[in-house]
């Protein structure tokens, strides 16, 4: 990432919204489809700038339900460490991910959104 795109004025945190417990079961394949969090076009005065995705079940008692993100070109992290229980997996709004179908068990997790004036 340049040093533009990682600028304190372009990731000017004000708020945060709310937090979001997940619940993706195996009996219904549970999965959140490719997507981006940042809202372009709202009434709101705010953009969702930074996303948070924090584990929390234990990676041995489901199978699939990976964390995907997408569009990155480097450092693109291990997925054995991103279902680590506790894992706090931070990374831009804008950016492109999805929650794999689980196939076996239930797996849980935590959003947090973070906030400030919108992208210019």
């Amino acid at each position: 990432w340049s040093s533009d795109v990682c600028s304190s004025d372009l990731f000017n945190i004000t708020n945060l919204e709310f937090l979001q417990v997940a619940e993706y079961r195996d009996d219904v394949q549970g999965e959140y489809k490719r997507h981006h969090d940042t809202f372009w076009i709202n009434d709101s005065p705010y953009h969702r700038k930074i996303s948070c995705v924090l584990q929390l079940t234990d990676p041995s008692t489901y199978e699939g339900g990976d964390l995907e993100l997408y569009d990155l070109h480097s450092n693109y992290p291990n997925k054995k460490e991103l279902r680590e229980q506790g894992t706090a997996i931070f990374f831009p709004s804008f950016i492109p991910h999805a929650a794999t179908p689980v196939t076996k068990g239930t797996r849980h997790s935590l959003a947090a959104w973070f906030e400030g004036p919108k992208f210019v």
